[in-house]
């Protein structure tokens, strides 16, 4: 089924039908509310904000569309950053296996997205070698209307100029190759429309992990503190208890959270306990987003040294596999510090 490869040749409504078996509010909040699914939705999410979406993600129909539009929902809370590079990872991810498929599956895709292709039988002369006239066959045809519409997606791209064309009798007459860049175009325009379905789709699994990948999207990690290496959670355990923290512990919790860009409501809400609220907060403005750039993590053999505690390595390596662990995403070279 084509829809295995390209999920946005479906529909919401028809996805719901295919995955749930029936449609509307109910449809909706059964998809929404699979823990499983939409744990699938944001490694998919999760795959194109970081380039390495594989194929197949899911194996079955199912599984690949209800990823597919999950991934999206999960894109939409995250906002506009998660929307723009899931977008782009789909059509990337649809692009690269486009680029193998004979024409018959471009005219199939277009054809699904509303831009009706059909057989064109044309050659016209294409290069001279010392062979003669070589011939470019162009097999497709599809009405100029339609091809305008879809030069509206990038009128940049030569591809999608309709003076290279071949125009005969109201038809532009096309190649495989450049049925394939016209589907591709659709492709990216579908996607793109597909967000707004998407956004019906909520529980409280979506937002979760919208949470997870609204970090991510914006090269920081979430903050998760099952996942905190010990010497972190015992720092931040002292903060919470109300303990006063030395000098190291306070610089080391701060630039922590800073690197991981765990948000001003984190940090306020770890070391207002410790410090109070009117200098915890302050202290997050500054470190919520990112720490001044000679503020980097002690190494190991200082935090030893000064009794704050005993690590090994990298403790942002350490946290980042663990994240990614937690989350079932693999531990790529992608997001390293």
């Amino acid at each position: 089924m084509l829809a295995k490869k390209y999920p946005f040749l479906l529909g919401l409504d028809r996805v719901l039908e295919l995955v749930t078996g029936f449609r509307g509010e109910a449809a909706r909040r059964v998809l929404a509310g699979d823990e499983d699914l939409v744990g699938l939705g944001f490694r998919r999410a999760v795959a194109a904000v970081e380039g390495w979406l594989d194929y197949p993600f899911a194996d079955t129909v199912e599984g690949e569309v209800a990823s597919f539009y999950l991934g999206l929902a999960i894109a939409y809370r995250a906002g506009p950053a998660a929307v723009s590079r899931v977008v782009a990872g789909e059509y990337l991810r649809a692009s690269r296996l486009l680029a193998g498929e004979p024409g018959e599956v471009a005219s199939g895709i277009l054809g699904g997205l509303g831009f009706p292709v059909e057989r064109g039988g044309l050659s016209v002369p294409w290069v001279v070698d010392r062979r003669g006239v070589v011939m470019l066959p162009l097999g497709w045809r599809m009405g100029v209307d339609v091809f305008l519409r879809l030069s509206a997606a990038d009128e940049s791209s030569p591809e999608l100029r309709l003076a290279n064309q071949m125009l005969l009798s109201g038809s532009v007459y096309l190649s495989d190759a450049r049925l394939r860049a016209l589907a591709s175009a659709a492709s990216r325009l579908a996607i793109e429309s597909r967000v707004s379905e998407a956004a019906s789709l909520e529980s409280e699994a979506v937002e979760r992990y919208a949470r997870h990948l609204a970090a991510l999207a914006e090269g920081g990690l979430p903050f998760i503190p099952e996942a905190l290496p010990q010497c972190i959670k015992n720092v931040f355990a002292k903060a919470v208890g109300g303990e006063r923290l030395g000098w190291l512990e306070l610089y080391l919790a701060l630039v922590f959270l800073a690197r991981i860009r765990a948000g001003p409501d984190a940090v306020e809400e770890l070391l207002t306990p410790s410090l109070g609220e009117r200098v915890a907060r302050l202290l997050a403005r500054v470190y919520s987003q990112a720490p001044p750039a000679d503020h980097q993590l002690p190494p190991c053999e200082v935090l030893a040294a000064s009794g704050v505690c005993r690590c090994r390595g990298s403790l942002l390596s350490e946290y980042r596999r663990s994240v990614r662990s937690l989350l079932g995403l693999p531990d790529r070279g992608a997001g390293r510090r």
